[in-house]
């Protein structure tokens, strides 16, 4: 606000917060009022006047023409990014509450975001006097209705001091809900500010706005009197008189009278408190009394379009730049200076384009309102002149755009990026909008000749393109878009898509921070057969040459890991973007199935094993149970338990599942009974339905939700009536060993069963008779099985730790078992739309598949070389990359072509015992070996003869052997903890043998620059040593309190890193020996190696 302006308002809001104006139970004002009566410039003014007296706790302005600022999503994660800032204690418990859990960084519901990032951190807050937060322009946030609701039925949790200001338009969901609680107090502008002191505001905010104009309005309104009458003409609204400012007064850009606009505005008694009449006066003012009005009305709808299209704001420049056209250009440069009253950026190339006021754009989109300046129809054609000029601007990628060069550099800041590329915003929005515009406009995609040139050409530039704009998640959401379409002549562009989509996800971590990866990495290591390999490599060379690369993607997406123990059930949420899981760890978790990421934490409350898991059909609640003979529900959203636990079984529950329609759930246990619940109650119905003769391994409703089958150890399954809890017909037998699970088909019409067994059945449910020969194929028990959405497929997981697909018309499998998990695979899962398979194993860990290949996972990249007759213990490339050397438990040393596998030569012989170590010289000439025989052997790797002598320095076994950066000298490290320098040439000790250690010494490396060695050992200690005279440097250094196992010189020379049996990695300064910072924790066991980046 103006100052000495909106006083009164302002005291009562400061009153209410510091509590002089009420007591301490009205923790929330919320601010309403119609558009244009100065909510915001309120709202601004008491963050401003709280920032400054250190109490502003955060401030969030919704807008709803910004993606970014309407999204409830966000709102939490910047108050809680401010009150971090705000405060160091808050910090620290947000932190925690994080490092505990990294995954909560990127959920996405706003519950789960309000426990963690605002109530946890805050709980203990012993923090003094007001904390207020701001949110502004709250009626414009998308998804309010949740975050009212989280908002009201939490806001009494947080601390007494803490004070919220709302603004909103008086809609009645906000006023419903909040006006109800004790602690909101609900202040109106038309309540809160007479008539006259709002017109005094007013006056003072027109002086102050036209005080560079006034001696021209003066001439002809004398005294000041054309304030008042503007004044009168505002009729209240701050906004009324904002705009009309804007519009008496000159912009840069053009040249008008200011008594002509004022009288213009004045003279029309229509548009008195009107907005919608104020911008009709002033756009008709603008453009009517100009040569070509229909010209330049239809230049400014056409502008106005592309402005409402864009999906975030552009500036001037970008505009001109996506769609780089002399029309375009002469239309922004003519239409765009004369809108200063209306949007932001008119007289500045390079600042975003905005409007100043939401009820413009209402104005705009509304024929009612708009009346001839209405631009709200064909808002198809809008998106597709977007999609196709960003499509155009695209074609000037290309590789390297930022040159960069190496492809180790890590992405720019944008800064730079700008600097460097002078049309970087127009490129970055192209890349990231695109597709959003092509599939908003309606057209096909397979309409558009620019999409197969894109795709044919572009794909790998655009990917990098999106890296450096941080955007390189939309790249799967696009490819999805296109593979919808179907076409009979785009079948190669859908595979490519489909590539692309593989490609991003698989190197996702790697390309999102080193863009340039996409043609070195990413490229090398795609599948050949792929349509992405054979269309990009012809002008895309490969920087290696894989020995055998693989020729088709793998079916395994992606490896889930957090459970501490066997994972028991997996399963899909009825839209398929998360999957739950539970274990034998006793906990219950949820996953992202896009990502592989944890949702949030684990859910805690089973006292035993869980056993199984499913959705409702609504998706919102999630059911569970338990070795603790309970049932339980969650609520998907929070994680949560939803009442108390479902008691009745006396024995541990194996098996729950909804109905269809999601009112009842049906349980099966060890004491073998089948119970029915109510799921809104969880109370049970009837009475436990009896039958099988021993434990109930799986239960499962038909489609219809009428009936029930189950399967037990007796080796049956049942089938009964789910109204009458009576079993229907006789028992279903041929199975000869306990029977694991069931399943309906989609239809209903028949059921499948698996067993240990180690086959599969299906079942006709109208005679209950076997349908053809039992499916066999696993070598072990059949866990479970399923039918795919469609019917069609059948697949089953198996204690032989396999999947397998099985056509259910035929019985008989389709390709080959799938192999990956390492041990009892327990359960799997169709994705609902039947593309992926989630499966589920004692080894700990999820893997989801590609159910349309059904390939075998992991086919051999490098074939075995076979050759030593003992365990290799040591293998190393040459300098050059040709050659690979490895020594062997058979006392061998071999030299192999690491192209093709084969072996160079005969075997090197002459160790008497097992060779420890092997490594090239740095020019890739020779080799040096050394072993438990005590000795370290040179060999010439031209004739494959041992140099010289055999070198027996060493007392003990030789543990480990290294090469100066020079070549011209060898270091070896003993078991007896002796160290040893070698001249490379003639073999000859160098000096007297090193001594310090007390124990084996398990790694020795020299310096980059050659002037010194380090050491680790089994004693726990480091040392440094001068490779000149075999001085030790220093005190040996003893902060490790475990073994040392690997040290590591950094490229630089200045750092030592070492890593130990203590859990833990430690940095030294290689000059003074100190420890640097503490000691690196977070591993579980021993660390094993370590290594520097090359930067």
């Amino acid at each position: 606000c103006l100052p000495e302006t909106r006083m009164a308002i302002l005291d009562e809001i400061e009153g209410f917060i510091d509590g002089t104006k009420s007591d301490n139970t009205k923790r929330v004002i919320l601010l309403t009022g119609g558009a244009g009566t100065g909510k915001s410039a309120i709202a601004h003014t008491i963050a401003e006047r709280f920032d400054t007296g250190l109490r502003l706790g955060s401030s969030c302005f919704f807008d709803s023409t910004i993606p970014m600022r309407r999204d409830a999503v966000a709102v939490f994660r910047i108050i809680a990014r401010d009150l971090a800032s705000f405060d160091q204690d808050i910090k620290a418990k947000l932190w925690e509450t994080i490092k505990e859990n990294q995954a909560i960084r990127t959920i996405v519901s706003i519950r789960e975001q309000f426990e963690n990032f605002i109530l946890k951190p805050t709980e203990t807050l012993s923090l003094l006097g007001p904390i207020v937060i701001v949110m502004d322009a709250f009626d414009e946030c998308d998804n309010r209705e949740e975050f009212l609701e989280i908002f009201a039925a939490n806001v009494s949790k947080l601390p007494d001091n803490f004070r919220f200001l709302l603004t909103a338009r008086p809609e009645d969901d906000i006023l419903q809900c909040l006006q109800a609680l004790d602690c909101v107090h609900v202040m109106r502008m038309d309540e809160s500010t007479s008539k006259g002191s709002t017109n005094e505001d007013i006056e003072k905010f027109i002086r102050h706005e036209l005080q560079r104009v006034s001696f021209k309005l003066d001439r002809r309104w004398p005294n000041g009197s054309w304030v008042t009458k503007l004044v009168e003409s505002s009729d209240g609204l701050f906004l009324w008189a904002s705009t009309a400012c804007s519009f008496i007064k000159p912009s840069r850009n053009e040249i008008s009278e200011p008594a002509e606009q004022f009288n213009a505005l004045v003279s029309d008694r229509g548009i008195i408190g009107n907005i919608d009449e104020l911008y009709q006066k002033v756009l008709e003012r603008k453009f009517h009394n100009r040569v070509g009005y229909d010209k330049r009305l239809s230049n400014f709808k056409t502008l106005m379009k592309k402005i409402l299209a864009a999906k975030v704001p552009l500036s001037w420049a970008a505009l001109n730049d996506i769609f780089n056209s002399e029309s375009i250009s002469e239309i922004t440069e003519e239409i765009l200076p004369h809108l200063g009253a209306f949007l932001t950026g008119t007289d500045e190339m390079t600042s975003p384009i905005q409007f100043l006021h939401f009820s413009f754009k209402e104005f705009l989109t509304n024929p009612t309102r708009g009346k001839q300046f209405y631009v709200g129809e064909d808002a198809h054609s809008a998106n597709y002149e977007f999609a196709l000029a960003s499509l155009r601007l695209m074609n000037s990628l290309k590789a390297d755009i930022c040159s960069l060069r190496d492809p180790m550099t890590l992405n720019p800041p944008t800064e730079e990026i700008q600097r460097h590329i002078h049309n970087w915003e127009s490129i970055a929005y192209a890349c990231r909008f695109w597709e959003v515009h092509l599939e908003e406009s309606d057209v096909p995609i397979a309409d558009d000749i620019q999409v197969i040139e894109f795709l044919s050409v572009h794909v790998l530039h655009w990917i990098e393109a999106l890296s450096l704009a941080n955007q390189l998640s939309v790249a799967s959401t696009s490819m999805d878009s296109i593979s919808k379409v179907s076409v009979e002549n785009w079948k190669n562009h859908l595979k490519l898509a489909a590539d692309v989509k593989r490609m991003v996800i698989a190197f996702h971590p790697l390309v999102s921070k080193h863009c340039l990866q996409i043609y070195h990495s990413a490229m090398l290591f795609i599948p050949r057969n792929t349509e992405l390999f054979k269309q990009y490599s012809r002008n895309n060379p490969l920087p290696y040459e894989l020995l055998y690369p693989p020729s088709e993607w793998q079916a395994l997406l992606c490896t889930m890991e957090g459970h501490s123990d066997v994972v028991t059930s997996v399963v899909f949420s009825p839209h398929g973007d998360r999957l739950a899981s539970c274990s034998l760890d006793g906990t219950v978790r949820f996953w992202d199935s896009q990502t592989g990421k944890q949702i949030g934490e684990a859910m805690t409350g089973h006292t035993n094993w869980v056993n199984s898991v499913v959705f409702s059909p609504q998706g919102d609640r999630l059911a569970s149970c338990s070795d603790d003979n309970t049932v339980r529900l969650w609520d998907v959203q929070t994680g949560k338990q939803i009442g108390e636990a479902m008691t009745g079984h006396t024995d541990p529950v194996n098996s729950v599942v909804f109905s269809p329609q999601g009112d009842h759930l049906a349980s099966c246990s060890n004491d073998g009974t089948v119970r029915l619940w109510d799921s809104q109650t969880g109370k049970q119905f009837g009475e436990a339905m009896t039958g099988h003769t021993d434990k109930v391994n799986s239960v499962v409703f038909s489609p219809q939700g009428d009936h029930l089958a189950s399967c037990s150890n007796d080796g049956t399954v049942r089938l009964w009536n789910s109204q009458a809890g009576k079993q229907n017909g006789q028992a279903m037998t041929g199975h000869t060993g306990s029977v694991n699970s069931v399943v309906f088909s989609p239809q209903g019409d028949r059921l499948a069963s698996c067993s240990d067994d180690h086959t599969v059945r299906l079942w006709d449910l109208q005679t209950g008779e076997q349908i053809g020969g039992a499916m066999t194929g696993h070598t072990g028990s059949v866990l479970s099985v399923v039918f795919s959405p469609q019917g069609d497929r059948l697949a089953t997981c198996s204690a032989d730790c396999t999947v397998c697909f099985w056509d259910s018309q035929t019985g008989k499998q389709i390709g080959e078992a799938m192999m990956g998990h390492t041990d009892f695979v327990s359960h799997i899962v169709f994705s609902p739309q039947g593309d992926r398979l989630a499966s589920c194993s004692h080894d700990n860990t999820v893997r989801l598949w590609d159910s349309q290949t059904g390939k075998q996972i992991g086919e051999t990249m490098i074939e075995t070389m076979t050759g030593h007759t003992g365990s290799v213990n040591s293998v190393v490339f040459s300098p050059q990359g040709d050659r690979l050397a490895t020594g062997s438990h058979d006392h061998t040393v071999c030299l192999w072509d690491s192209q093709t596998g084969k072996q160079i030569g005969e075997a090197m012989t002459g160790h008497t015992d097992p060779v420890n170590s092997v490594v090239f010289s740095s020019q890739g000439n020779r080799l040096a070996s050394c072993a438990f025989d005590s000795t370290v052997r040179f060999w010439d790797l031209q004739t494959g003869k041992q140099i010289a002598e055999a070198m027996t320095g060493n007392i003990g076994w030789v543990e480990c052997i290294v090469f100066s950066p020079q070549g011209d000298r060898l270091a070896s490290g003993s078991s007896n903890g002796k160290v040893c320098l070698w001249d490379s040439q003639t073999g000859k000790q160098i000096g007297e043998t090193m001594t310090g250690h007390t124990d084996s010494i398990n790694s020795v490396v020299f310096s980059p620059q050659g002037d010194r060695l380090a050491t680790c050992s089994y004693d726990g200690t480091v040392c440094f040593w001068d490779s000149q005279t075999g001085k030790q440097i220093g005190e040996a250094m003893t902060r490790h309190t475990n073994q040392v196992n690997s040290i590591v010189f950094s490229p630089q020379g200045d750092r030592l890193a070492s890593c130990s049996n203590d859990n833990t990695v430690r940095l030294w300064d290689s000059q003074t020996g100190k420890q640097i910072g503490d000691a690196m924790a977070g591993h579980i066991d021993a660390v094993t190696s370590v290594v520097f980046s090359p930067q």
